[in-house]
């Protein structure tokens, strides 16, 4: 299930990269994040590792570990989950610079285990994603717009 959103944000290109890519921030914009963490002493650029504990329907903790896969400063951020619940989770977020404002898309593609009950399950939880996604969006940009 691949989920793709967009949306301007009236901040510059440089504060919305730090939103998405210190940890710190992350737990807050991000609805479902309740603890991200670098893995090792560097704390960006491609190959690094971070863990990230989030909220599943019913409140269940998923953990997961994740590798960053492209990292252009104020441009573009993507990772890639290694460990975790699921068979194949990728995340981008792409910044459209145009000085003072900027424009964020986020994409997220997953695939989940257990063949055709995985694909069943993404079906009927597309919806929340997306809503999920358009929170995100909404709470980064009343962060980078404050």
């Amino acid at each position: 299930m691949r989920v793709e959103l967009s949306g301007g944000i009236a901040a510059p290109a440089g504060k919305v990269w730090s939103l998405i890519t210190e940890p710190e921030n992350i737990v807050q914009w991000h609805p479902r994040a309740q603890s991200v963490a670098f893995i090792g002493e560097q704390h960006g650029g491609v190959g690094i590792l971070f863990y990230m504990e989030s909220k599943a329907d019913g409140d269940k903790l998923m953990r997961s570990v994740c590798e960053i896969t492209e990292w252009q400063e104020n441009e573009r951020f993507a990772f890639h989950e290694i460990l975790g619940s699921t068979k194949k989770f990728e995340a981008l977020f792409i910044i459209e610079d145009h000085g003072e404002n900027s424009r964020l898309t986020m994409v997220a593609d997953c695939i989940l285990p257990y063949w055709i009950i995985g694909r069943i399950i993404l079906l009927l939880i597309r919806k929340k994603w997306i809503k999920m996604m358009e929170e995100m969006l909404s709470n980064l940009r009343q962060l980078a717009e404050s």
